[in-house]
């Protein structure tokens, strides 16, 4: 199980200025949570945005898996309950993996004004595969309930 680490840890490890972090977040470069009044970034979230801006840092770990997929999915939903109810799944299923899942990551955003729930992967392939499966499933029982 990955850790969370503060925008400070991640301005230590990238050796940046902790406002540019909080700029790459805002921007939505970096994902993050927050947690009171301060920003909390996960483990597999700071190695997604390291390795899509090609940064490396000998604080982090690099990834030990030999090939390593990313992949944008976008599902077209009928409002903000039906998005919510395919991240539920999703989010399910990466928690009840969360060993098998130790390089990769999940990001999930509901874009309101087109009513699109946008799915980033990165990771091992079984893990792509895996994921897909449970899209493929999910999206199915919705498609059967309409």
């Amino acid at each position: 199980m990955g850790r969370y680490y503060t925008v400070d840890e991640i301005a230590n490890i990238l050796s940046m200025h902790p406002k540019t972090i909080q700029r790459y977040i805002r921007e939505d470069k970096l994902h993050a949570k927050k947690v009171g009044k301060s920003w909390r970034i996960y483990e597999q979230d700071l190695k997604v945005f390291m390795e899509c801006s090609n940064i490396t840092s000998d604080i982090m770990p690099q990834t030990s898996n030999k090939t390593v997929a990313s992949s944008v999915v976008d599902i077209n939903v009928t409002d903000s309950n039906e998005a919510f109810d395919i991240e539920k799944y999703l989010m399910a299923s990466m928690n009840s993996r969360s060993g098998e899942v130790s390089n990769s990551a999940i990001h999930i955003q509901y874009l309101e004004s087109e009513n699109k729930l946008r799915v980033t992967l990165w990771g091992c392939v079984s893990f792509m595969k895996d994921i897909f499966g449970i899209l493929s499933v999910v999206l199915k029982s919705d498609e059967m309930e309409k």
